[in-house]
């Protein structure tokens, strides 16, 4: 049996059907030796005094529907308590205000890279999307992860970050914003705002 073709979009609705879509954001814990690098912002040596040191960031996104990965041309089968297959269609979101979290307890900032593609502004872009199969909305670019820098410690432990867009970009037009809030897949007409998330899936529901 085929499957239908009605997208279902997600865009701030996914507890609008039973479809077990989950997304594990940030696998890799950010310590000392994992992802990271020593960078001292003042070209001086770390604790001469010369300047604050500072330390480059690579956090990993990985997005997993139940127990498998997301990707194009897959077909996911018995999801949710209706028994619902599906294959994705598009996967995208933006999150900002990202933040690593200390042994203590304290959040500390990271400074988002400007590429001019992926992250601008303290905005980044996930995009689990690659183009092939059914995915024909999206292209063949890929952004997986985060990266940025924060202060040189030694004991980060987790991350933290905000969902969407900050409410003062929210609103602006995809028509002449910089990248990455260019996207017109990512944008409502109809509301004149961004989606926050896009994941459309074509599904169908079989009968026990």
């Amino acid at each position: 049996m085929g499957l239908s073709s009605p997208r279902l979009s997600r865009a701030l609705r996914s507890s609008a059907r039973s479809l077990a879509v989950a997304l594990s954001l940030a696998t890799a814990v950010v310590t000392a030796s994992a992802g990271c690098s020593d960078d001292d912002d003042d070209g001086g040596a770390a604790g001469s005094g010369g300047g604050a040191t500072t330390r480059a960031v690579t956090i990993p996104f990985v997005a997993r529907v139940a127990d498998k990965a997301f990707a194009c041309g897959q077909t996911y089968e018995n999801l949710g308590t209706s028994k619902t297959t599906a294959k994705p269609l598009d996967f995208r979101l933006y999150v900002h205000d990202v933040r690593l979290v200390r042994a203590g307890g304290e959040e500390v900032p990271v400074t988002l890279d400007q590429d001019g593609t992926w992250q601008n502004g303290g905005v980044a872009l996930l995009d689990f999307e690659d183009g092939t199969a059914d995915c024909t909305d999206g292209d063949a670019a890929l952004n997986t992860s985060i990266k940025g820098t924060v202060p040189d410690h030694d004991d980060y432990q987790g991350i933290a970050f905000r969902f969407g867009l900050p409410a003062d970009r929210n609103h602006l037009d995809s028509a002449t914003a910089t990248a990455p809030l260019n996207i017109p897949a990512m944008w409502w007409s109809w509301q004149s705002g961004y989606k926050y998330l896009k994941l459309d899936l074509s599904t169908r529901r079989f009968k026990d």
